[in-house]
């Protein structure tokens, strides 16, 4: 197992990160050398590293495990949180990213947030109103990344998807728990909130979770 190295490389320290770097974006080596080099960038906990994974992660080109792997390590770095999610977030622009880096980037910035809640929601309502099993995850962290955004808009999007999901679905229950995090936002928009709320007590009338939430 590639954790058993971490003993071996946190010695190392700094020195390492501008030759592990260089191995990571060499396209001429194995998959699995360049791996191993995001790994063990990641095991050294320092800022130093970002740029290199950044790069791996936004170069379209590269392996999907590749870039997801750097996706995972991005948030082990110290790095301020705004410039973490920035990069993160920069996944959701993407259309046709691939299933695994969209998983990665989703499950990383779902304790993040984005600066931008609109691919956020983009990305809840890609999957319909009754995601599939495949699906649901992805749905899921994308509701809580919006819970997790700061921007007062995060709020209405969240009002938004309330109305959107199915019945029972449990991303209609994820949506109110984001809710409770936007109480201060919810003031701004308080008619909104109460109509949407108010809806999802009747629909959600069999779900006493969910039905609790919304109280």
């Amino acid at each position: 197992k590639i954790g058993a190295f971490k003993s071996q490389i946190t010695p190392l320290g700094l020195a390492a990160i501008p030759a592990l770097g260089a191995i990571a974006l060499d396209k001429s080596r194995l998959m699995k050398v360049r791996l191993w080099a995001v790994t063990f960038m990641g095991f050294l906990d320092d800022p130093s590293a970002f740029p290199f994974l950044r790069s791996i992660l936004e170069d379209a080109s590269n392996h999907e495990q590749l870039r997801a792997a750097a996706a995972d390590e991005i948030p082990a770095l110290g790095m301020p949180k705004m410039e973490s999610r920035a990069v993160l977030c920069r996944v959701l622009e993407d259309p046709n990213a691939p299933d695994i880096v969209l998983s990665r980037a989703l499950f990383q910035i779902s304790t993040l947030g984005c600066d931008d809640p609109e691919p956020l929601e983009k990305w809840a309502r890609r999957w319909g109103p009754r995601p599939g099993i495949k699906e649901a995850p992805k749905a899921l962290r994308a509701i809580a990344a919006l819970g997790q955004s700061r921007p007062p808009s995060a709020a209405l999007a969240l009002l938004r998807l309330l109305d959107f999901y199915r019945q029972g679905v449990p991303q209609k229950e994820a949506v109110l728990a984001a809710l409770l995090l936007k109480q201060k936002d919810l003031d701004a928009f308080r008619a909104e909130a109460a109509q949407s709320v108010h809806a999802a007590l009747l629909s959600e009338s069999q779900n006493p979770s969910a039905a609790v939430l919304a109280i």
